[in-house]
């Protein structure tokens, strides 16, 4: 995604928002925009997105990338999911 290769992570999170509108199953989604809010340093709302992951997996097919989040907030201090 453009946005957060440049940095501009506040619009990264705004077209991953519309993003997650459109296609709320999308774990995928769900997970970028936890890494993004984990470089923002706003763990609470990186938590909240791979919660809703978590949800979504328990319906649709695993995606890696939530794990390596959970491992990311974990060395950031913000606690494990699991």
């Amino acid at each position: 995604m453009e946005a957060m290769s440049e940095g501009k992570l506040e619009e990264a999170v705004e077209h991953l928002t519309k993003a997650i509108l459109l296609n709320p199953t999308s774990t995928i989604m769900y997970g970028t925009r936890a890494s993004v809010f984990v470089k923002m340093k706003k763990l609470v709302a990186a938590i909240r997105d791979v919660n809703a992951a978590l949800e979504v997996m328990i319906i649709f097919p695993f995606c890696p990338l939530t794990f390596y989040l959970d491992s990311e907030m974990l060395m950031r201090g913000g606690g494990s999911l699991f």
